[in-house]
């Protein structure tokens, strides 16, 4: 981050130096300012960076200031991990800006963090770049997006671009290639299956999630107060009040069994879903902190 931003912010300088002639010490004054702040950020002093950066209106008359500026609490925000800030000043960083394409793929980036995958896809649709310097980079990003969205059609579309030569994106395409084989291999648990069979077989239907030791015990209990109830029953009768609270324990817990089992599979499916797209966001994340390094 401070290797581009330093580039980034000679260029900044090199630009305001020549509209701004006359206006040197103006110039001199915003250089040390910028390079203030991102001294702070770099030494993860965030709150003191965020206060500096509101303090700045003297340069509001820089055809470049404001840009900068925006940037510059975008960043600070995401440090933050404030990513619904992050992404509001991100959004205001302009397409002249030496600081557009790194706000628009970390704007996009923190819209999916939040779980905001259309607006994350109308930032990168929008990305204007002439230059084609992140062509691949922005494949790389919108297949991401797809598969958060689990929108694979897009995702065969974008990932047909990944070429494998760029050292910073090779490695991640790989992985989200082996997440869409995850997919694809996943078969999702049915939660009509896991709530007839522990009907049928009081257990089974956390055995069918994976949790055998689970589903033994459900069976167990249940089997164990429907055997003393029955046992009671034909001993004292099927009204007797022993028989009568030992069926109703039996049946509360049969019936907690089936409930079990069900909220058991849709578990199994909301985590194997949490991991798919901590992977994804983790994988889509890494190129931006190397390319825009």
């Amino acid at each position: 981050m401070k290797l581009y931003l330093k580039c980034c912010l000679l260029l900044l300088f090199a630009k305001i130096s020549y509209v701004a002639v006359g206006q040197s010490d103006t110039t001199v004054h915003l250089k040390e300012d910028f390079e203030f702040t991102l001294y702070l950020l770099g030494n993860k002093l965030y709150e003191d960076a965020s206060i500096l950066l509101n303090r700045y209106t003297e340069y509001s008359d820089s055809p470049f200031f404001l840009d900068t500026l925006n940037y510059l609490k975008g960043w600070t925000f995401y440090s933050k991990k404030d990513l619904t800030q992050a992404v509001l000043f991100f959004d205001f960083v302009s397409s002249s800006s030496v600081f557009y394409p790194k706000s628009v793929f970390f704007s996009a980036l923190s819209s999916s963090h939040l779980g905001n995958y259309t607006q994350a896809k109308t930032k990168l649709l929008s990305f204007s770049d002439t230059s084609h310097l992140y062509d691949e980079l922005y494949a790389f990003e919108m297949a991401g997006l797809a598969l958060l969205e689990r929108d694979f059609a897009s995702f065969e579309q974008y990932s047909s671009g990944f070429s494998f030569q760029n050292f910073h994106l090779a490695q991640q395409q790989k992985e989200l290639l082996s997440i869409r084989e995850n997919f694809a291999k996943q078969k999702k648990k049915s939660v009509w299956v896991a709530g007839i069979s522990s009907a049928i077989v009081p257990g089974m239907g956390k055995i069918y999630t994976g949790h055998t030791g689970e589903g033994v015990s459900a069976f167990l209990t249940v089997g164990t107060f429907a055997a003393i109830a029955i046992e009671n029953g034909i001993k004292a009768g099927w009204t007797n009040w022993k028989t009568i609270v030992f069926s109703s324990l039996g049946f509360v817990f049969y019936v907690g069994n089936i409930y079990g089992s069900v909220s058991s599979v849709k578990m199994y499916n909301e985590k194997f879903n949490q991991r798919q797209n901590y992977a994804i966001l983790y994988s889509i994340h890494i190129p931006l902190r190397t390319i825009f390094n």
